[in-house]
């Protein structure tokens, strides 16, 4: 995938991130149309930078994508199609990783149980709860 010439996030974009609370990264296609924000200038230091933790939500589902070409383009990317794919896919920015269910298919190595998600959010929204009070 070639970027795209002179992309640059606005200082908005930037602002953003700094003062986020949490950044979440929707579970939408990591290939197509992940990476390339992700790979424009300035925006994976931003997100690597930010005091707020970084989660992904992985487009597949008990080993199902929930719309679109997912399927094709984590093949091309040679990432099996499931969480632990999505997450080895963005390992290098995604600090965790959120889907549905209980466990990633098959469970092992990088999967997610339905505690370890529970714990996740509660420490979520201690930092949220905190940084209301410092307020």
């Amino acid at each position: 995938m070639v970027p795209a010439e002179g992309a640059e996030p606005t200082a908005e974009v930037l602002e953003a991130l700094a003062s986020a609370r949490a950044v979440v990264v929707g579970p939408s296609n990591p290939v197509i149309s992940v990476r390339p924000i992700l790979d424009t200038p300035g925006i994976a230091d931003a997100m690597r930078e930010a005091r707020a933790p970084v989660v992904a939500v992985s487009p597949v589902v008990g080993g199902q994508v929930l719309k679109g070409p997912t399927h094709a383009f984590m093949d091309w990317a040679g990432q099996p199609l499931s969480a632990t794919g999505v997450a080895l896919y963005a390992s290098d920015l995604v600090g965790d990783l959120l889907r549905a269910g209980v466990v990633v298919e098959g469970g092992g190595e990088g999967t997610v149980s339905a505690q370890q998600r529970h714990n996740l959010l509660r420490q979520l929204q201690r930092q949220l709860d905190a940084e209301q009070g410092e307020q």
